[in-house]
């Protein structure tokens, strides 16, 4: 990390930093063993890295918006890394959740793996709001990483046969498509209306599995789907010319 440092302020060469973000994030690791971080339980030691990298996400925001675009990537890139890496390992003990509830079929690590979807997806829409191209670019992975978390937890639920997320999974595609079409996004729109086929399937199958009905079900939605979207745009089309007529 020092070293990073030093060469950074003698050459200002940007890369120089992601050296230095690793390095820090090292430290960061060996000053909290030094506060007895080994004897903590799992889900607090995966807790404490997430202060560290929201950090580091605010502070490559700032750099960006300073029009330090290049210097801004490493903070931003490996603070999203860490965060990821740090709640998967902290949800996976279902938490937080498991601070507030205990659920009846043990829910907790696919909800709190689909809250960290949603917080995905606000520093999603906070990047996709920032005024310059390197936020933007962010935004596309911050926004893709949140339907495959809320989704695929959603769906771990749906396997388990439990009637509530039967409802809420196909709800949550929804979602994420009406979300796609306010926000102009289509990873939004191709997670949310390809993972709704998926959910179909793993609905009908739960209670359709020794009948031959869900084939002809997904077919049946996917078939809806496909003449909804030609034919809606002609309806709407046709109602425009007669409001300007």
């Amino acid at each position: 990390m020092a070293t990073g440092l030093a060469l950074f302020r003698l050459t200002r060469a940007p890369s120089l930093l992601w050296i230095l973000c690793v390095g820090g994030t090292l430290t960061y690791q060996l000053a909290m063993m030094q506060l007895g971080w080994r004897g903590w339980e799992d889900q607090w030691r995966a807790f404490s890295f997430l202060p560290l990298a929201a950090l580091m996400i605010v502070l490559g925001m700032r750099l960006d918006l300073r029009r330090y675009a290049l210097e801004s990537l490493p903070f931003v890139w490996i603070g999203f890394l860490v965060a990821c890496i740090a709640w998967f390992a902290y949800a996976s003990r279902g938490f937080p959740l498991r601070h507030f509830v205990e659920l009846e079929h043990g829910e907790e690590p696919q909800l709190s793996m689909a809250l960290g979807g949603l917080v995905a997806l606000g520093l999603g829409i906070v990047a996709m709001r920032l005024p310059t191209p390197r936020m933007e670019q962010f935004s596309v992975v911050a926004l893709l990483t949140a339907p495959v978390s809320v989704l695929l937890s959603l769906s771990v639920l749906v396997h388990d046969a439990l009637r509530t997320y039967e409802v809420v999974l196909p709800l949550a595609c929804f979602a994420f498509v009406c979300l796609s079409v306010l926000m102009q996004r289509k990873n939004l729109l191709y997670s949310g209306a390809g993972y709704l086929t998926i959910a179909t399937y793993q609905i009908t199958r739960n209670h359709f599995l020794e009948e031959p009905v869900w084939p002809f079900l997904v077919a049946g939605i996917g078939l809806s789907i496909a003449v909804a979207s030609l034919v809606l745009p002609a309806l709407r089309a046709h109602t425009r010319a007669r409001a300007g007529a």
